[in-house]
């Protein structure tokens, strides 16, 4: 409040000039704001814990891998049918492009899962 008087008393008083002064204490009060979430509790208890993003991948990472195994099975499946690539040869080429990102992505998945699951064990057993 005194922040903002004083520039409301810096610019006579005005009605406009105080009601535009509001905007001006936001970001300085957003600024203000992002100190408290460096002061975690989990700093100043010593305690190490997940982040919520952490925890949010640990929750959804494993559906996400289903899903993906199951597209890398389908384009397997698809890629398996021998007369593919005689019948539609662009269509064997995309389907083996798109396995090859499916397959990436689940390892990544995957990869990803594993160092959080490691992650969430050693603070579990910490």
């Amino acid at each position: 409040g005194g922040y903002t008087d004083m520039l409301a008393q810096r610019a006579g008083g005005t009605a406009a000039v105080a009601s535009a002064q509001p905007t001006k204490p936001k970001p300085s009060s957003a600024a203000d704001s992002t100190p408290p979430p460096d002061r975690t509790p989990r700093q100043r208890s010593g305690k190490p814990r997940l982040s919520f993003h952490d925890q949010h991948a640990l929750k959804t990472l494993p559906d996400r891998i289903a899903a993906l195994q199951e597209k890398v099975g389908a384009l397997e499946s698809r890629l398996a049918e021998p007369e593919l690539y005689a019948r539609d040869p662009e269509a064997f080429t995309a389907t083996s492009v798109s396995l090859a990102a499916a397959q990436e992505a689940l390892a990544a998945a995957e990869e990803q899962w594993l160092e959080l699951e490691i992650k969430r064990e050693e603070i579990e057993s910490g």
